[in-house]
């Protein structure tokens, strides 16, 4: 069952948005931060440029500092319309000059306690301060005229905030309104990229939706190399059901082409059988039905077993570690007292000596290992016999090394196969002799099983007569 998860659209577009909105809102706040840093800056200078108007108008006369200003007005803050301006100059022994007595200076600064001030002093300090129920930028500066020794002026301008936080009001609504715009199309041209992107996927949603349930071909659709590989499991997958499918059917047609002559034969030998009245007759009727049974259950075991070895149908995640000398001895030794009552001789040979703890092991599936070392030899009990000599002979089972591989043999002492028919004997219902009771499966599900392994089989004959038949697994 497919669980519903959120759509790769939305999850792309949701994390695409996020980090592009904290970009904008990070980069709002540090560029309103500068430019509101800057814009104090120009305010200040102006505010200093006021304090240093006010320096040049101080003179000596008759030892004693005077400012010189009738109708004093700071020029400089002219523009600044709305903006409240307040000034203080006082000298060192507290004598106002001009301006108000109540504006503040910087804590620490006042003309009593300033008196022989080191020159340094003379620097500008900036602060905040309130007056006359103001909020106010201030600028305090401690100059010292020529010929004066009573000690030091000091200057504190100030002005109201009104121009600096509707200037910083307006920088902040023109980049709010900016990044707005720049955000939001940034969010637009990612969801269009997102579709963009997501369209080969819709290509082939598409292109599987509007197949005929028939139409098992490849999908042929030109993507980007990152769906190339969905692209190239999908066409796997239509492969893997498309021989299952082949194969099911194939099945189908030889149940049917192997069955129902022989179920036409029990069929008609069952209808004589009881028009005859002689008892050896019937026994004999009798007699050739069990054989077509018998015939039958062979046939039905072997279609059934060369199905099960459809490498499109097996799994290789369950290979075990199998000891290929020790599973050879063993199947041999449960299969030797049927091979006997045939009359023949079973024998196992070990390709060289093995010790138990060095045994050679292969990766492989027991059950299906069992069924090709069962099928190689019942495949000899029914060819192994030497027509000429009528000697059943011995079977001749091998496992081991050879050659750095691992392999299985199985030799008998019959007639062998010609040379021409070598390479068709593993085709399904290839049969050399058709009065055999063979159903031409068996080295047909051997090449199957062998496939899975991923090893190779060959068949040889020898001399003076006799089929050697060698499966050799991959180390």
């Amino acid at each position: 069952m497919i669980k519903d998860t959120p759509s790769i659209r939305s999850q792309l577009i949701l994390r695409l948005t996020i980090p592009l909105t904290a970009l904008s809102l990070i980069a709002l706040l540090t560029t309103s931060t500068i430019l509101t840093d800057k814009a104090n800056q120009v305010f200040d200078r102006n505010l200093l440029g006021a304090a240093r108007s006010i320096e040049q108008r101080l003179g000596i006369r008759k030892g004693e500092v005077y400012l010189n200003m009738p109708y004093f007005t700071l020029d400089i803050m002219e523009s600044a319309g709305e903006e409240k301006v307040f000034y203080r100059v006082e000298r060192s022994d507290g004598e106002l000059l001009a301006g108000f007595k109540g504006l503040a200076f910087p804590s620490g600064k006042n003309s009593k306690s300033n008196k022989g001030g080191k020159i340094s002093d003379a620097t500008p300090i900036f602060y905040s301060t309130n007056f006359a129920g103001n909020e106010l930028r201030a600028v305090y500066l401690k100059v010292k005229r020529r010929g004066f020794d009573d000690g030091y002026v000091h200057i504190n301008t100030a002005e109201s905030l009104h121009s600096r936080n509707a200037f910083s009001n307006d920088i902040l609504f023109v980049l709010a309104v900016v990044t707005l715009l720049s955000g939001t199309l940034s969010i637009i041209a990612a969801v269009l990229a997102v579709n963009q992107g997501l369209s080969p996927l819709r290509r082939i949603r598409q292109s599987i939706l509007g197949r005929s349930v028939h139409d098992l071909a490849p999908l042929d659709e030109q993507v980007p190399k990152e769906v190339a590989t969905l692209v190239s499991s999908i066409n796997q997958l239509i492969s893997r059901v498309r021989d299952n499918i082949e194969h099911i059917q194939r099945f189908n047609s030889d149940v049917s082409h192997q069955l129902r002559t022989p179920l036409a034969e029990m069929k008609t030998l069952a209808e004589l059988a009881q028009q005859k009245s002689d008892p050896q007759e019937v026994q004999l009727s009798l007699k050739k039905i069990e054989q077509r049974t018998d015939f039958l259950v062979r046939t039905t075991q072997q279609l059934l077993n060369y199905a099960k070895t459809n490498r499109s149908l097996l799994d290789d995640r369950h290979l075990e570690k199998v000891d290929l000398t020790s599973f050879c001895r063993q199947l041999a030794m449960q299969l030797a007292p049927k091979i006997y009552q045939q009359g023949h001789e079973l024998a196992f040979i070990p390709e060289q000596p093995v010790d138990t703890a060095d045994g050679v092991f292969i990766q492989g599936d027991p059950v299906m290992l069992a069924g090709l070392l069962t099928n190689l030899i019942e495949n000899s009990v029914l060819y192994a016999t030497d027509s000429e000599s009528k000697d059943r002979g011995t079977i001749i089972i091998r496992s081991g090394m050879r050659d750095q591989q691992a392999i299985i043999e199985v030799e008998d002492q019959g007639p062998g196969i010609p040379e021409h028919h070598l390479a068709d004997v593993t085709q399904r219902f290839y049969r050399l002799d058709q009065q055999q009771s063979g159903s031409g499966l068996g080295l047909a599900i051997v090449q199957q099983i062998s496939e899975f392994h991923q090893a190779t089989m060959q068949l040889t004959n020898v001399q003076p007569h006799g089929l050697r038949v060698t499966i050799s697994f991959k180390q």
